[in-house]
């Protein structure tokens, strides 16, 4: 019973929190002054506020004692905070004996992660409990995430039991505080619904007002705030100069690109792929435009007619963008490939599909220049595609560097991949050939001043780095980045079989707020015989990755809880490899498919949504799913699926995706037997690809194939509320559809 009471009593205070945070709120809203008769409760009562709720009756039970008719909102909120706050603290005292006495690893591993995700819950509802009643009103997004990422901690807590009668006497301990966390989040949920129209209105001017945050103990937005001061306004012939260097600077690299690629094109199979790639090449481009790999496209650099200068840089943009996305479809499309130019497919692929990108858009502000004398500042549109970067806050010379010869619309690290020197100056730098700051990362984590306010860099130079990272929960806004994915990796092999919880055996953890990583790879070597065995787990709320890989077989990576962002990465796995319970979006990522071990299928996805108002799912944009070499020759026999609905109200969505034609017709599997069929939401949208057909797909209830203006809610700027904080990590991003 105490047991009982321990984990109900942490879910009771975030309902207390989220039902009198808002009459704080709306209170604050409306300014009722003492001769005013008038208050939240004479057109909002409790049952009003439970009616909106899926365990009413509960609802009204947990919160009487401490909200009524009459109450003065403002002490009922003090009082609330005080009681469910010390009823909390003295809880997870008690919660220390559960499970005492166990001595296999298993269940002892299983009771300290338990300990440790209440303890993250605790901290969590405390810092909601601080909350200003006008950030309650303003952050019913956020709120609605956190609650959910408690929600998330708590069951978290329950699966980490492999025997089942304690997982099933978890289950029924937490039962009381799955409810009553539900309702908190039904009342956040519809909390626009029960707020007067003063407070609706307080509500909008406070969204409109910026989005620097400095909630749940963390801050966001001063650290990488990035505006289009400072950018400068460009006359046309500076800016045709700019656009100049990018086309020359994308010629050179893609020359490089496919002299690599023919450097190691030797042999048979290497002189045939060379040969259809450019036979393909140049039947579409033109052999004037490409006479000579060293020579692509013309220099309109001694022009001096504005008129002809631009039809030269519009000609050779268009040439180096069309050029470098039939070699990327032809590398792709090869099935027969040197060993040297197999394992490094990928990375000039990557490469190849950035250069495309960024003569795209250069191609896109030569066209802008043409049309406008210059460019005002209110017009100014950031640039969404980039190659690489995500850490634009330390250009235009704040970071001490030179600006260099690029134009300032273009990302630092866009330029550092352009061949001109890194603008990036970490705090701290981890090698381990002893030329850095440090030879691990965690010694360089554990460096990290705790006062240290803004972002703090950490560069770890190429190497395999055999530790147990972990970005602690109260360690927000750390910039990490790498020589590459496939040079700077992070290695472990904890697994499931040997004696770990699932939760246990991350390679990297990423646990604080704001986390930004980039080119770095991450894996976990225990094999499809260690079962789940996770790469990356990221729990820190608005967490990016960029340019990164995560190798592993089963659960290899684990988006746990709050919302993450994930461009250009790929991830490698068989069953269930990408899982969790965030908001996670990953956009132009490459999801490849591994061989499994026997008798196993593979899923791309399990998504873990437990109740329908939660704001989490995944959502693959612009992806592609595809199989490794290993599995290619299999690939028809050996089952693959989109994903399986790991809980009741899991959601998935791949939109504007390119599917192979591994995936299975029906492209969904199930759990476990009929286990959220009915309640599940599974969606594409505008797919392509030998896989992405509908017609013999699932016929699920929860399963749809939807409509574009469905498909906006799972949108960047939309779902994971893009625009009020992933455009200011610097992160190459686009809010919108990529088609």
């Amino acid at each position: 019973m105490a047991n009982r009471v321990a984990v109900a009593s942490v879910i009771a205070a975030v309902g207390i929190v989220a039902v009198i945070g808002t009459i704080a709120a709306v209170t604050s809203a409306k300014k009722v002054d003492d001769n005013d008769a008038g208050g939240l409760f004479s057109s909002v009562k409790l049952s009003t506020v439970c009616a909106s709720t899926l365990y009413p009756q509960k609802c009204e039970q947990s919160l009487k004692p401490v909200v009524n008719d009459t109450s003065d909102p403002e002490d009922v909120l003090r009082a609330a905070f005080n009681v469910a706050l010390d009823e909390v603290a003295a809880a997870f005292q008690r919660s220390a004996h559960i499970g005492k006495g166990a001595t296999d690893n298993l269940t002892k591993n299983a009771m300290e992660v338990c300990k440790k995700l209440l303890d993250d819950a605790t901290e969590d509802l405390g810092a909601m409990s601080r909350l200003k009643p006008q950030d309650v009103v303003r952050h019913v997004k956020d709120l609605r995430v956190w609650v959910s990422g408690v929600m998330t901690y708590v069951y978290t807590c329950a699966d980490g039991f492999e025997k089942p009668e304690l997982k099933e006497a978890m289950d029924k301990v937490l039962q009381n505080s799955t409810e009553l966390s539900s309702n908190a989040l039904a009342i956040l949920t519809r909390l626009g619904e029960l707020l007067p129209e003063e407070a609706k209105a307080l509500n909008a001017t406070l969204a409109g007002a910026g989005h620097g945050r400095r909630l749940l103990g963390w801050q966001m937005g001063e650290a990488e705030e990035v505006t289009s001061g400072g950018r400068g306004l460009l006359a046309v012939d500076d800016k045709l100069g700019e656009i100049a260097d990018v086309a020359s600077a994308n010629r050179k690299l893609l020359s490089d690109t496919l002299d690599e690629i023919a450097g190691m094109s030797h042999g048979a199979n290497g002189r045939r792929l060379l040969s259809t790639l450019w036979s393909q090449i140049t039947s579409t481009q033109g052999e004037d435009v490409l006479a000579h790999q060293q020579k692509l496209g013309v220099s309109p650099d001694d022009e001096t007619d504005h008129a002809a200068r631009r039809n030269l840089l519009s000609t050779e943009l268009d040439s180096i963008a069309s050029t470098s996305a039939e070699a990327n479809r032809q590398l792709l499309a090869a099935e027969e490939l040197p060993d040297e130019l197999a394992g490094k497919r990928q990375l000039l692929s990557r490469t190849l599909m950035g250069i495309d990108e960024a003569a795209t858009e250069a191609k896109r502000q030569l066209d802008e220049a043409t049309t406008e004398n210059t460019m005002s500042e209110t017009e100014h549109r950031v640039l969404t595609t980039d190659l690489v970067g995500t850490f634009d806050e330390i250009q235009d010379g704040r970071s001490g560097a030179p600006p260099g010869n690029f134009p300032k619309w273009m990302s630092a690290t866009q330029r550092r991949l352009l061949q001109l020197p890194s603008l990036q100056k970490p705090n701290k730098v981890v090698a381990q050939d002893g030329s850095g700051d440090f030879k691990t990362i965690s010694e360089a984590i554990a460096a990290v001043p705790k006062t240290f306010e803004g972002r703090f860099v950490i560069y770890v130079k190429s190497g395999v780095y055999k530790e147990y990272v972990t970005v602690p929960k109260n360690m927000a806004n750390i910039f990490m980045y790498g020589d590459g994915p496939t040079k700077t990796v992070v290695t472990g092999d904890k697994s499931n079989t040997g004696g770990f919880a699932t939760i246990a055996t991350p390679t990297f953890s990423a646990e604080g707020n704001g986390f930004i990583c980039k080119s770095m790879g991450f894996v976990n070597t225990a094999g499809p015989d260690g079962h789940q065995a996770v790469a990356m787990h990221v729990q820190g709320d608005m967490s990016v990755f960029f340019n990164c890989r995560f190798e592993g077989y089963q659960d290899t990576l684990y988006v746990h809880a709050n919302r993450q962002f994930f461009r250009n990465c790929e991830v490698l796995g068989t069953v269930d490899f990408i899982f969790g319970n965030s908001a996670a979006l990953f956009q132009n990522c490459l999801m490849t498919v591994r061989k499994p071990g026997d008798s196993q299928s593979n899923m791309v996805t399990a998504q873990g949504r437990t109740d329908p108002n939660m704001p989490t799912g995944i959502v693959l944009q612009g992806c592609r799913i595809v199989p490794e070499q290993a599995l290619f020759p299999v690939r028809l026999q050996v089952p693959s699926y989109l994903g399986r609905p790991w809980k009741e109200y899991a959601r998935t969505v791949v939109m504007e995706s390119t599917i192979g034609d591994l995936i299975r017709p029906e492209g969904w599997a199930e759990w476990m037997g009929d286990l959220g069929l009915k309640t599940l939401y599974y969606a594409e949208y505008a797919n392509t690809g030998p896989g992405a057909g509908t017609s013999k797909r699932v016929n699920w209830p929860g399963y749809r194939v939807i409509g574009q203006a469905e498909a906006t809610h799972f949108t960047a700027g939309v779902f994971i509320d893009g625009m009020t904080w992933l455009q200011s990590t610097g992160t190459p991003n686009v809010m919108g559809f990529t088609k």
